[in-house]
């Protein structure tokens, strides 16, 4: 199918298991080297955040990974416990991990969508409206941090 519509982008989107099956791609490192293997240029990836957080990954380095290959395409912004796709409103579980995944896709230059991809429990329109809002806060957050400070901490020598 690729070669027949080389013109349109792909994102594979990786996920470690399904109620019944595990996934090929089921994590960034694994789907970044089967990406490789295959080597077609319109081929990418979407970063689902709970399915990251599913997969025990820090979805802020997958991002920053799949972002250095060129791989990373689309993010898709939900929440979880970690041991199941539960797709809740992001950061309403895991705050530091969102707050971080923001700061770096800010730092890595992604100009790429912010999508959303929960299951509302409720009204619909609320959640996602709670979506929009926390991810907001979370770019706000993320502004106020002290960049400068951030990247010489991973800059400093071990001690």
């Amino acid at each position: 199918m690729r070669d027949a519509v080389p013109d349109v982008r792909m994102c594979i989107e990786y996920k470690p298991k399904e109620p019944r099956t595990h996934l090929l791609f089921d994590t960034a490192a694994r789907t970044m080297w089967v990406l490789g293997k295959v080597d077609r240029p319109n081929l990418g990836v979407l970063l689902d955040v709970g399915h990251g957080l599913y997969a025990y990954e820090n979805v802020a380095q997958s991002a920053v990974l799949l972002q250095r290959e060129g791989w990373l395409d689309l993010i898709h912004f939900n929440d979880n416990y970690g041991e199941w796709d539960w797709d809740m409103i992001p950061g309403t579980v895991r705050f530091w991990e969102m707050l971080e995944l923001i700061f770096w896709l800010r730092e890595i230059g992604y100009a790429g969508y912010y999508s959303i991809d929960i299951t509302a429990r409720g009204s619909a329109v609320a959640a996602v409206q709670q979506s929009v809002t926390n991810i907001r806060r979370f770019c706000k957050l993320a502004d106020r941090l002290d960049r400068a400070a951030i990247l010489a901490a991973w800059t400093a020598p071990s001690r």
